[in-house]
């Protein structure tokens, strides 16, 4: 069986060696890089399981490497990823979780965290999707929404949700673009409709998701915020992507 593959981008020396020496017993395949753009000249070689990166980068920070990750599905492929730095404060912690990274681990970190993270993140079931909502409603969820909202009738109800499923990926963006900006007037407003939408649709705790971003949104609660739009997005990103098959 072939190894998991970690790839794990840092300029440090050091730290490098420190990384060797934690998961030398692991059995997985450790490649390092220094930059950003060797990172994603590696991943166009050969995808990995688990990526690990600092923030502070020759060249180009880290937070570029997962912009790229974010925009170019091919190179994350199905691997996690985990930020690992000195430079991991209240608003970057938030930026981080809304550029959909796994775990972050502070500098200086120590051996038996990073190689339980190492272990976790080549898990099988190491990562569900934030919050564990559900992309989907139960049939008796959505037979509850077509009664109640569209009165029993189904017809109106599949044309209302075919509506909402193109408006969906619109929706995605806008909140993406908002949480990058710390616009909390458009993401209380996004998630205002949203958190209406999804119930319509009988995705309930998606929506109460979307209630928790609202208020956090009104408050300019970021951590909060940070909290709630990973899971909403991921709900949004995988209906998205049911739809796109």
């Amino acid at each position: 069986m072939q190894a998991a593959r970690v790839l794990l981008v840092e300029d440090d020396p050091a730290m490098v060696r420190f990384v060797e020496l934690a998961v030398d017993d692991l059995g997985i395949a450790l490649q390092a890089c220094t930059t950003v753009a060797e990172a994603i000249a590696a991943l166009r070689v050969q995808p990995a399981h688990l990526i690990v990166t600092d923030l502070m980068l020759p060249g180009a920070p880290g937070t570029v490497l997962l912009q790229r990750l974010r925009q170019e599905a091919a190179l994350l492929g199905n691997a996690r990823v985990v930020v690992c730095s000195a430079g991991i404060n209240a608003p970057m912690k938030a930026e981080l979780a809304g550029l959909g990274v796994w775990r972050q681990l502070h500098k200086p970190v120590a051996v038996e965290t990073l190689r339980t993270c190492v272990r976790e993140g080549l898990a099988p079931e190491a990562a569900p999707a934030p919050q564990a909502l559900k992309t989907t409603g139960g049939d008796a969820d959505e037979a509850a929404a077509v009664l109640r909202y569209f009165a029993g009738n189904r017809a109106l109800f599949d044309m209302y949700r075919g509506a909402c499923l193109r408006q969906f990926p619109v929706d995605l963006g806008d909140g993406d673009k908002a949480f990058e900006v710390r616009d909390a007037v458009a993401l209380r407003r996004l998630a205002h409709s949203l958190r209406t939408v999804l119930l319509s649709l009988g995705l309930t705790e998606a929506s109460a998701c979307a209630k928790r971003l609202e208020q956090a949104a009104l408050h300019a609660d970021w951590n909060g915020v940070a909290e709630e739009w990973p899971g909403l997005r991921a709900v949004l990103a995988a209906i998205c992507a049911v739809c796109a098959v």
